[in-house]
């Protein structure tokens, strides 16, 4: 009796150790497993620039609806003052995608091939001629022999160029160029006599009652249309050494611009997180034409680097089509 009671008291005990060493080891499996799939939840950062204009609405509402979340990315931006540090800055690596007018990126490629690569496009649609509210000025033609006040960037003064040219010699006008934000109260002090402004910073000259529309697109009405203005931009060699992460910010953007397709307001309304403005000037704003780059017009991109290299606004002629990325 006393073996049968020592034989099964053994017994028990073994079974006891089983069920220990077995929820030890399921533990410990579980610990592992928990750890592995935390490290592969670890998000990676993605840096984007912009400078406050709603020209790069597509970044914010890729910021502002999670599209770069949902693609793995832990989201830092960065704001710049101008085009030329913005670009320099997605060359050296230091953010990871941006956006560029035709004349800025294009010129950039021009002075070293190989650089850059649009992953999304948009068509010109919200850069304007203002005059002062009260202004005697009716039309493009009497703006010979007047200042006209623009944004610094190389863009502005060639459209002026083209557009001018159409109602006399554009040499005869006195174009002055100063930040975007000063551009509505020179224009309302007497410093310039009209000024060719874009997006945001259109609407709050109208907004404050300091000015009015001589000519709401001006581009597309008297130089050509489609007019394309460029796009988001990531640097070449990212594209080389990263194909699969220039792809995954390429779906995130392109679901940001099939938002704005579908829900115009509520994606302007994400301005409001990036730029000083009241809502109905993110609302009421002139904008581009947003697209991916399946919908781009190649020869009009084309048509537009042509443009540029015969008013030398870039050193070299470009082959247009090779600075577009869809590598998916």
């Amino acid at each position: 009796m006393k073996f049968k009671q020592s034989w099964i008291a053994a017994a028990v005990a073994l079974v006891a150790l089983a069920m220990v060493l077995t929820f030890f080891t399921l533990a410990s499996t579980g610990a592992l497993a928990g750890k592995t799939q935390n490290a592969g939840s670890e998000k990676e950062t993605l840096k984007v620039g912009f400078i406050p204009a709603a020209f790069y609405l597509p970044l914010y509402v890729a910021m502002e609806k999670g599209y770069f979340a949902e693609e793995g990315f832990d989201v830092k931006y960065v704001r710049f003052e101008s085009v030329s540090d913005q670009v320099n800055a997605l060359v050296k690596g230091d953010i990871d995608i941006s956006g560029v007018g035709s004349a800025g990126g294009f010129a950039a490629e021009s002075r070293s091939p190989g650089s850059l690569k649009f992953i999304y496009g948009q068509d010109l649609h919200s850069y304007s001629f203002m005059v002062a509210k009260g202004s005697n000025i009716t039309s493009l033609s009497e703006l010979k022999r007047k200042r006209i006040g623009t944004w610094q960037s190389p863009t502005p003064l060639l459209l002026i160029k083209l557009v001018l040219s159409k109602s006399f010699n554009s040499s005869e006008v006195e174009t002055v160029q100063m930040d975007a934000t000063l551009l509505n109260q020179a224009l309302a002090s007497g410093q310039v006599d009209a000024i060719f402004i874009n997006d945001v910073f259109t609407q709050v000259g109208i907004e404050r009652g300091l000015t009015r529309y001589l000519e709401k697109d001006p581009v597309s009405d008297h130089v050509f249309n489609p007019f394309f203005n460029g796009g988001g931009i990531v640097s070449a060699k990212s594209v080389r050494d990263n194909p699969q992460k220039a792809a995954r910010i390429q779906r995130a953007l392109e679901k940001a611009i099939a938002f704005i397709d579908s829900n115009p307001e509520e994606a302007r309304k994400t301005m409001l997180q990036y730029l000083p403005f009241e809502e109905s000037v993110v609302l009421n704003a002139p904008l581009d034409w947003f697209y991916p780059l399946s919908r781009l017009n190649v020869a009009n991109a084309q048509k537009v680097a042509d443009t540029f290299y015969e008013d030398n606004v870039i050193a070299s002629p470009l082959e247009a089509s090779k600075l577009f990325w869809s590598g998916r």
